[in-house]
């Protein structure tokens, strides 16, 4: 269970304070899929940060299992990011010098817990296992972005973010690369939230948030 109260967060341009997020309120249950939309720039890619651990509130707290992670140590910060979170970047932000097995199996060897079984399994379901020898660049964007989602979810974590995961790709590989995204946090029972641009993509989520005015608002996917 995650549960973010009054949160808010502001940035300095040289004289001038600009409020991104102000007394965001939200609650992630256990195994929950979260979409949030909203414009560019509102704040959107800042409150998967603060989820993350990469930066802190101005104010206001994220509850994990009752612990504030706001008022962490830097190294308990490493700590609570390197085992519980997975990140999918829109960018995929594969290391370019190591295969595709290499960059799967790289968080969870940090976290002493690869399970090479598991991971073949991943690499089947995203269709990518013929190419677990390649380098990145090698691939395709949608290919790609999948090794990033193995990636994503080889420690098995307990909550993955997702910035536009699919915002570098075609309609096409969009669909294909957000379904698996869904299907395999559903079944690895992680808690999933999703920033995107795209409506239908968040229609898949269990609940849609739409963030504008600084704040949170639930949407109703009709």
């Amino acid at each position: 269970m995650i549960k973010i109260e009054a949160l808010s967060k502001s940035y300095q341009d040289g004289k001038q304070f600009t409020t991104v997020l102000e007394n965001v309120n939200l609650t992630i249950a256990p195994k929950q899929q979260i979409a949030i939309t909203g414009e560019s720039g509102s704040g959107k890619s800042t409150l998967l940060h603060l989820l993350a651990c990469l930066d802190n509130p101005d104010s206001g707290s994220i509850k994990v299992h009752e612990q504030n992670i706001c008022l962490f140590s830097p190294r308990q910060r490493d700590a609570y990011r390197k085992k519980s979170i997975g990140i999918v970047f829109q960018k995929f932000n594969l290391i370019e010098c190591l295969s595709v097995w290499e960059n799967i199996c790289f968080p969870a060897r940090l976290n002493q817990n690869f399970d090479e079984p598991y991971l073949l399994d991943l690499l089947e379901q995203l269709g990518i296992a013929k190419h677990r020898h390649k380098m990145p660049t090698a691939l395709s964007g949608g290919e790609q972005q999948r090794v990033a989602i193995a990636r994503a979810l080889a420690h098995k974590p307990e909550l993955v973010l997702a910035d536009e995961p699919t915002g570098n790709l075609d309609d096409k590989n969009s669909g294909k690369v957000a379904d698996l995204l869904f299907m395999l946090c559903r079944s690895h029972q992680a808690m999933l939230v999703i920033v995107t641009h795209s409506a239908k993509l968040a229609k898949q989520a269990h609940l849609h948030y739409h963030l504008s005015n600084k704040t949170l608002k639930l949407q109703t996917n009709d």
